[in-house]
């Protein structure tokens, strides 16, 4: 609860600088209470297309979330810790300056924002060509609420009270299938989105050579013979994780064992083994 209670605050921290127009029908879900703005109210347009509020901060709040779970995770580092994390409670001061001169909580809204536009721009594309949902993926969508409702009692409302209103949460829900449709037609040779194989090989091609230049995945040279036997110890301990198909808890439990205990240049080399095991493995 305490946890959720910080995020929510970052949430109202990161989206002060905003107002909104009063318009439109109430609605009562917690960040209207929250904020004192009116979740159905327009908060961002793309190309016409108008996301509510309370969408607005279903993304914002996920935002909020993942970077107080990312500073959290690197929280042991103290550079980490005194730049970005408050002693007291353990929470993410929201106006510390990053890297490029941007705050905490401006980068969290660019995400929220960044999220939003990449979805107007599927709607967009999945209403000019005329994509809709399949019967059963709109009823699929709907068990998926009326789930949701009974995971939290039952209570009629519930998760409007809490998160989003029944209407947005069934078109959050259906960005990814829309975007599915897309990427089939993308792959049709009669479609103004289609790329031809030769250039999409040619893409990848320069993508993955990028990163190929700039890691050497299982070079040993320069390790001592501590390291190399650490490495594998420490990858053999995992392995079985992620045989089992739990590759992103070990992924985090390498990551924070690695790091406290071998350099930083290690650790990219070692991480690139590790990568190369978990290929393997799948």
């Amino acid at each position: 609860m305490k946890k959720r209670f910080l995020k929510l605050l970052g949430l109202i921290l990161t989206f002060s600088v905003f107002s909104f127009s009063a318009s439109g029908e109430e609605t009562g879900n917690i960040y209207s209470f929250l904020t004192g703005i009116n979740g159905s109210e327009t908060a961002i347009t793309v190309d016409g297309n108008e996301f509510p509020a309370e969408i607005y901060f279903y993304w914002l709040f996920n935002s909020c979330d993942q970077i107080q779970n990312q500073i959290s995770l690197y929280g042991s580092l103290d550079e980490i810790t005194e730049a970005y994390l408050n002693e007291e409670d353990g929470s993410v001061k929201w106006e510390a300056a990053l890297e490029d001169g941007s705050t905490v909580n401006e980068y969290a809204r660019e995400a929220a924002e960044d999220t939003l536009r990449l979805h107007g721009v599927i709607e967009n594309l999945a209403a000019e060509e005329e994509i809709q949902l399949s019967e059963e993926v709109s009823a699929e969508i709907s068990d998926s609420y009326e789930e949701e409702l009974e995971s939290m009692g039952g209570e009629e409302g519930a998760l409007r009270d809490l998160l989003v209103s029944q209407e947005s949460f069934e078109r959050i829900s259906a960005i990814g299938y829309l975007f599915e449709e897309l990427a089939e037609l993308a792959a049709e040779p009669e479609s103004e989105y289609y790329l031809e194989p030769a250039q999409y090989e040619n893409y990848t091609e320069e993508e993955d050579q990028d990163v190929v230049e700039g890691t050497d995945w299982t070079d040993e040279e320069g390790l001592s013979e501590e390291e190399i036997r650490l490495r594998e110890e420490i990858l053999q301990k995992y392995m079985g994780e992620i045989l089992e198909g739990k590759a992103e808890q070990a992924e985090i439990q390498v990551s924070e064992e690695v790091m406290e205990v071998v350099p930083g240049d290690f650790y990219n080399g070692f991480y690139s083994a590790y990568v190369e095991k978990l290929l393997e493995a799948e």
